[in-house]
C-alpha cells in the first residue's frame, strides 16, 4: 500500500496542491497493546487408584500463547460419547482403500478417547459413493435405517461440489451432523489433524471443548447474559440480482461455549439487518429453553 501511495505522488498533484493538502507516504502509527490471554479449563480424567476405585483427576488448564495452546494430556470439559456413526467415502476406492479407512477409524478412536470423546465400536455404515447427486439419497437412507445416528464422517477427494451438497442436505434438509475430511488426511493420519477433527465433532454433537477458568471470569457473568454477533454477507461485485444474507449468532449457556444461529435472506446489498428484531427474539427464546428458564439480564451485541 505504501508503495502505491508513493507511486501516485499525490503531493505533486495540482489539485491536491490547490486545496493546500499534503499526504504522508506512510500510514499512521498507533500505539496498541495486546490483552493477556485468558486461561482455559478442560475436563479431568477418571482414573482407577490402587484400591480399584475411580478417582477424578484434577481438571487441566491451558494458557494460550500467540493464539496457540497444547491440548496434549487434556480432555474436553464435556465430551460426547459416540456410539452410532457412519462413514461415506466420496473419494474413489483406488485412492482411498478400505485398509486406509480402517486405519483412519482406529487412529480417530484412539485420539478421541484420549480427548474424552470416546467413539465406541465400528461405524454402522461404511460405503463408497461418487458425485453430489448421491449425497441426499444416501443421507436419507442413513437417517431412516439407523435410529439415533449421531454423525456422518464424509471423505472428500479434494475440492469438490460434494462438500456444499453435504452441508446443504445435512444442515438444512435432514438435520444430520456431518464432519468432512480430505482423502489425503485419511491416507496419512496425523495426531494434529485428528485432534482438530475431534474438536469440531465434539462441539457439533453438543459437547464443550473448554471454558474460561471460573475464578477469572469477568463480573458480567455473575448474572445471565447473552452475547450476540451480527453481520450481513453481500453477493460479489457486479452481481445485481442475488440477495444479501443476514446472520445473527447467540450464546446459549453460561460459559459461554455453545452457540445458535439464525439466518435471513434480505434485499440486495442492504447493510441494515431488516429482520433483526425477529432474529434476536428467536435467539432469546432458544436461550431461555437451553438454560432451563433463565432470561438474560444483559444483551451484548457485537
Amino acid at each position: 500500500i505504501n508503495s502505491l501511495v508513493r507511486r501516485a505522488d499525490f503531493n505533486n498533484d495540482s489539485y491536491v496542491q490547490e486545496f493546500g493538502l499534503t499526504i504522508s507516504n506512510s500510514m499512521m502509527e498507533v500505539r496498541g497493546r495486546v490483552l493477556p490471554p485468558p486461561k482455559l479449563q478442560y475436563g479431568g480424567r477418571t482414573l482407577p487408584n490402587q484400591g480399584g476405585l475411580n478417582v477424578q483427576q484434577t481438571k487441566q488448564q491451558a494458557l494460550p500463547n500467540q493464539g496457540v495452546w497444547d491440548m496434549r494430556g487434556k480432555q474436553f470439559f464435556t465430551g460426547v460419547e459416540i456410539r452410532n456413526w457412519a462413514i461415506a467415502c466420496f473419494a474413489p476406492q483406488r485412492t482411498v482403500r478400505e485398509d486406509a479407512l480402517r486405519n483412519f477409524t482406529t487412529q480417530l478412536q484412539k485420539i478421541s478417547s484420549d480427548a474424552g470423546m470416546p467413539i465406541v465400536g465400528q461405524p454402522c455404515f461404511c460405503k463408497y459413493a461418487t458425485g453430489p447427486d448421491q449425497v441426499e439419497p444416501m443421507f436419507r437412507y442413513l437417517k431412516s435405517t439407523f435410529t439415533g445416528l449421531q454423525l456422518v464422517v464424509v471423505v472428500l477427494p479434494g475440492k469438490t461440489p460434494v462438500y456444499a451438497e453435504v452441508k446443504r442436505v445435512g444442515d438444512t434438509v435432514l438435520g444430520m451432523a456431518t464432519q468432512c475430511v480430505q482423502a489425503k488426511n485419511v491416507n496419512k493420519t496425523s495426531p494434529q489433524t485428528l485432534s482438530n477433527l475431534c474438536l469440531k465433532i465434539n462441539v457439533k454433537l453438543g459437547g464443550i471443548n473448554s471454558i474460561l477458568v471460573p475464578s477469572i471470569r469477568p463480573k458480567v457473568f455473575n448474572e445471565p447474559v447473552i452475547f450476540l454477533g451480527a453481520d450481513v454477507t453481500h453477493p460479489p461485485a457486479g452481481d445485481n440480482k442475488k440477495p444479501s444474507i443476514a446472520a445473527v449468532v447467540g450464546s446459549m449457556d453460561a460459559h459461554p461455549s455453545r452457540y445458535a444461529a439464525t439466518v435471513r435472506v434480505q434485499q440486495h446489498r442492504q447493510e441494515i439487518i431488516q429482520e433483526l428484531s425477529s432474529m434476536v427474539r428467536e435467539l432469546l427464546i432458544m436461550f431461555y429453553k437451553s438454560t432451563g428458564g433463565y432470561k438474560p439480564h444483559r444483551i451484548i451485541l457485537y
